[in-house]
Order: structure tokens, then C-alpha cells, then sequence
């Protein structure tokens, strides 16, 4: 994500990249009629979910695909986790690009001033197989935020520059089509755009967070919490949880900036969520409440007191997260661990140099991607010690530093 309205980079403004993923304003909407009349009439009440959601990591993943950069430019780099051997520079990546997996293929969303998607296949050598502009009417960059997979072959992009959601059509990967769009007008805030981020299919339904960020002060929360909204996928209309109120009443975070959310591995009907705010929350989505298991009170012992600190989570097989948040002055990061049970965090390892969401975790090995320089690269932490212990003296060379990662199955 890039920075502010200047977009320069340095080591501590990195730091803030995670939290201001524009780097120009918005124009106000210019209308001040009721945000329920702006976009398609909402359906009361919650959605009855039909199916699990997607987006389960892979059982046994053979690859971990890595984006990384020099702020310059960009790659994808591959460790093999078969044999623990490193491939660098595989494919082109750019200064800001976000790895997804999907149906053995590698989706690279391209985010600020760079909006395009490439897919890249590999089992066919890495090779990048389609590439697509994304593009909205009115504005420098279109800021592609994240994208959610359905089993029914479309795929949803969200934006920041925009109060729509883009709907494209990959049941043929290599010819992806922009089929449509949902209208979020009725949930955006003053500037035009509720900032949507993190989506998500649970069969009928998209569930997407939405930032509502002022990008006319710096892209800082207007609330203090963030919110989820459904949205029923044949229709394009979102959910109302509460008619009587006024606008539509999404689900409620407990937290600002939702910035990562994953399955929680407790719920074997794939309804509930673990989603990393201020802290680290636990929703719902069958009863669209959520809970948390570590709240910004229980991280401010430790220095954490911002929500610009926390970064990143990975959860293991035995129930705990391990959670990469920045230090006070936003010099280095930290790994810390807690239990999903809850209970006090527990410092383990520092000294990282990340920026991204570089986090992950393969069965009893710790993945991080680490930016320090002259050590850039992968590095692996065996999770059977407390604390964790390295599995090699020296990190795997990715080429570039590493920025975000994603794990992929056997093609």
C-alpha cells in the first residue's frame, strides 16, 4: 500500500504503508441526498450462509510465492518447500503487488498507480499468462485493494478510489473479463468511497471490509471501528441489519483498519473469521458479531498503541497466532504470539525489516520475509523450540527484498 498524497519512500514512512493505501484525495461525492437512495435498495436483515467460506490455505502447499521490490521495481521469487530451495525472479512484479492464490494459479494485484492484475501459471514455468488493466472513471489510480475467488468463477476486486466493487469473469484464467460492478455508494462516507479492503465469498454471499478512511486528512479512520458488509451476490444488494437506523447497518469491528483476516481454523463449518485490527478480533459471520481475542489494551504493555502497528498474523496447528506488529518508533518489528483462546501476548523474536504482509506458516515452520540490509530474504523459524529457533544461519536470497507472500499447491 503507498503512502499519504507525496508517496515518498523511507524506512520509517514505510512503516505507515500498511495504513494509507492512496496517495491522493478523493473528490466529495457532491450529493447530499440520503446514502440509502444513491445505491440499489438494501435487503433486511443478515444472510443465511449456504456454503463454506473460500479461501482456505492449501492442505499441503508445495510453493511459497513471494512479491518482492526495491520500490523501483518488482519479481515473484519461489521457495520450493519440498526441498527448501529458493527460486528467484521467476516472474515480473512491480513496487506494490499483493500475491493471491487460486485454483493453482498465482493473481498478482497491482495496487497504486499500477491497477492491473497478472496470472501467472505455475506449470507452465511461471509464466504470466494474462494480464489485465483496472481502471474507474475519475480518478489517477483505481488502487486495487484485494481480490475474492467464488467457485462459480468470478472474482471481485475491490478499490480505493472508487464506491464499486469490480466483478470479473476467470473461468478462463488466461482471458480474465470485467463483467460488472456492486454499488457500495450507500455505505461510503463524505469523501465518496467507504475505502473497501479485505473481501471475502461465503457462497451467496461477499463479505467486504470497509475502512472508511478521510482521504482529505491524511487517509485517518473517521470512526473508530471499521465495519463488514454482505452483499448478496446475484443481486448486487447489500444487507441491512437494521432498517429502523439510518443508511445500512453493516456488521461492526471492534477495531480500525481491518488489514488481513483469515479462517479460524476452530470452526469447522468455515463461518468465522480471525480478523487483525488494533488487535486481533473473531467474527461471526453466521450471527455477524465479533469478539476480541486480543484488544489494544492487552498490546499496550507491550508498546503497541497505535493502530498503525500491528501488521501481520499467521496462525499454527496448535491454536496460536503469531502476530509481526512495528515497535513504538516503527524502527523494526517484532513477533509476538497469543493464544486464540486469549490471554496476555508473548514477545519472542525482533529485529525484522518488514512492510508488508510477509508472514506464514507451514506446518511447524515460521516464514517471514525480512528486509534488513545486506540479510533481505526468507527466513525460517522452527516452531517446535520456545522461542522459535532459525533453520538456517543465513535467509534464503529472494533477489529483491521480499514484500508479501502467499502460499500455492502442487500445480
Amino acid at each position: 500500500m503507498s503512502l499519504q498524497f507525496s508517496c515518498k519512500v523511507n524506512h520509517r514512512a514505510l512503516a505507515l504503508a500498511a495504513a494509507f493505501a492512496a496517495c491522493e484525495p478523493l473528490a466529495p461525492p457532491g450529493d447530499d441526498r440520503d446514502p440509502t437512495e444513491l445505491g440499489p435498495p438494501p435487503i433486511t436483515g443478515h444472510p443465511a450462509l449456504s456454503a463454506p467460506c473460500e479461501g482456505a490455505a492449501a492442505a499441503a502447499p508445495r510453493y511459497l510465492a513471494v512479491t518482492t521490490t526495491d520500490f523501483s521495481t518488482g519479481a515473484v521469487s519461489v521457495v520450493d518447500l519440498n526441498d527448501g530451495v529458493i527460486h528467484p525472479d521467476v516472474a515480473l512484479g512491480s513496487t506494490d503487488a499483493k500475491p493471491f492464490a487460486h485454483d493453482g494459479l498465482l493473481y498478482l494485484l497491482h495496487r497504486y498507480m499500477i491497477d492491473s492484475l497478472d496470472v501467472i501459471d505455475p506449470g507452465d514455468g511461471w509464466r504470466t499468462v494474462a494480464q489485465r488493466a483496472i481502471e474507474v472513471d475519475d480518478a489517477s489510480s483505481a488502487n486495487p485493494q484485494s481480490i475474492a475467488f467464488a467457485p462459480d468463477g468470478l472474482a471481485y476486486v475491490t478499490l480505493f478510489a472508487s464506491a464499486a466493487v469490480q466483478v470479473y469473469d476467470l473461468s478462463d484464467p488466461r482471458a480474465p473479463r470485467l463483467t460488472g460492478a456492486l454499488d457500495l455508494r450507500g455505505l461510503s462516507d463524505p469523501d465518496g468511497s467507504p475505502e473497501a479492503g479485505l473481501a471475502l465469498v461465503c457462497g451467496d454471499a461477499l463479505f467486504i471490509a470497509l475502512q472508511r478512511l478521510d482521504s482529505r486528512d491524511g487517509y485517518r479512520p473517521r470512526y473508530d471501528h471499521d465495519v463488514v458488509v454482505a452483499i448478496d451476490r446475484a443481486s448486487g444488494r447489500p444487507y441491512d441489519r437494521d432498517p429502523g437506523a439510518p443508511g445500512i447497518q453493516p456488521i461492526e469491528l471492534q477495531g480500525r483498519f481491518a488489514r488481513q483476516w483469515r479462517l479460524d481454523p476452530e470452526d469447522p463449518e468455515g463461518h468465522t473469521l480471525i480478523v487483525l485490527s488494533e488487535g486481533l478480533e473473531r467474527l461471526d459471520l453466521r450471527a455477524g458479531q465479533s469478539s476480541w481475542i486480543l484488544s489494544p489494551e492487552e498490546l499496550a504493555p507491550l508498546g503497541i498503541t497505535s493502530y498503525l502497528q500491528p501488521q501481520a498474523f499467521a496462525l499454527d496447528l496448535r491454536g496460536s497466532a503469531y502476530l509481526a506488529a512495528y515497535t513504538a518508533d516503527f524502527t523494526e518489528v517484532e513477533l509476538l504470539r497469543v493464544e486464540l483462546t486469549g490471554g496476555p501476548p508473548k514477545r519472542l523474536l525482533g529485529g525484522f525489516q518488514t512492510t508488508e504482509q510477509a508472514l506464514e506458516i507451514i506446518d511447524q515452520t515460521l516464514w517471514i520475509g525480512d528486509r534488513s540490509l545486506g540479510h533481505a530474504g526468507m527466513r525460517a523459524f522452527d516452531l517446535r523450540h520456545d522461542p522459535p529457533t532459525p533453520l538456517d544461519q543465513a535467509p534464503l536470497a529472494t533477489g529483491l527484498a521480499p514484500y508479501a507472500v502467499v502460499t500455492l499447491p502442487w500445480p
